[in-house]
């Protein structure tokens, strides 16, 4: 709800947005979709704020973001009026979905207890 998306090199970047319908709902996460893998990633880099209702646009290979609402306690918003640029060369990193990243730390843990308790049986 209410995010801001660009197209730049062939990819749809979603960013910000409200996660439902309440005003504490902004988040600041910038999401990559493929069409050619029909894939969705998280970018490298958040926005540096959670925020909803924005302007964006890519020109060259600069992604300008401004204006919008942000969270505040008690369901109100704060309108912002800031203006702010990041190369795209950083948003178009993508990395792992958490989910993803989380089941590959709980590998990487269980592999690492295993490693521990075999170990301490020695």
């Amino acid at each position: 709800r209410e995010a801001g998306s660009v197209v730049y090199e062939g990819k749809l970047y979603v960013l910000g947005g409200r996660a439902d319908s309440s005003n504490t709902s902004a988040i600041d996460r910038i999401q990559i979709y493929d069409p050619a893998t029909d894939t969705w990633a998280y970018s490298a880099v958040d926005m540096p704020d959670a925020r909803s209702g924005f302007l964006c646009e890519v020109l060259g290979d600069t992604l300008y973001l401004g204006n919008g609402l942000n969270n505040l306690p008690d369901d109100q918003v704060a309108v912002l009026n800031d203006f702010f640029s990041i190369p795209m060369h950083a948003v178009s990193v993508p990395v792992p979905e958490p989910s993803t990243l989380a089941l590959v730390c709980i590998g990487l843990l269980s592999a690492a207890v295993f490693q521990t308790r075999r170990l301490w049986r020695r």
